[in-house]
């Protein structure tokens, strides 16, 4: 029986640390009324708000529990979610005069944003991880 790949471990748990932290964090905005009131709070918004980390949740599980074709949500999911937060900064990078301090964080968040696609990518598209899943068959 084989074990299943250090790779595997890291990604899930951290996407579900990214993920909880969100939905974590939306919440306490949500609930405290500390909301930036330029955001419009419609049912749209909340489902994307809730919606996506809890399915990056749900799928990292399942990869990491090994069940088949989860690797496919995985990846889908952390593209939707990781490219909502690169267009979100790209855009305000575009919109605002930031500062020099502002600006290198936003751009901070664009390249961490791409690694974790990335990462998730490889992960998903690795050997040993198709070996895994294939096992669990």
């Amino acid at each position: 029986m084989k074990t299943r790949p250090k790779r595997i471990w890291v990604i899930s748990l951290m996407l579900i640390i990214i993920s909880s932290m969100s939905l974590f964090l939306s919440s306490y905005l949500l609930i405290t009324g500390k909301m930036p009131e330029e955001l419009e709070i419609t049912i749209y918004n909340l489902l994307i708000m809730y919606l996506i980390p809890l399915g990056l949740i749900v799928s990292s599980i399942m990869l990491f529990l090994g069940m088949p074709n989860s690797q496919r949500y995985v990846l889908s999911l952390s593209i939707a979610y990781f490219g909502m937060l690169i267009y979100q900064n790209a855009y305000l990078l575009t919109l605002a005069e930031l500062s020099n301090e502002a600006n290198t964080k936003v751009t901070a968040n664009i390249v961490r944003s791409v690694l974790e696609i990335l990462l998730v990518a490889w992960v998903v598209f690795s050997a040993k991880t198709k070996t895994f899943l294939s096992r669990n068959v």
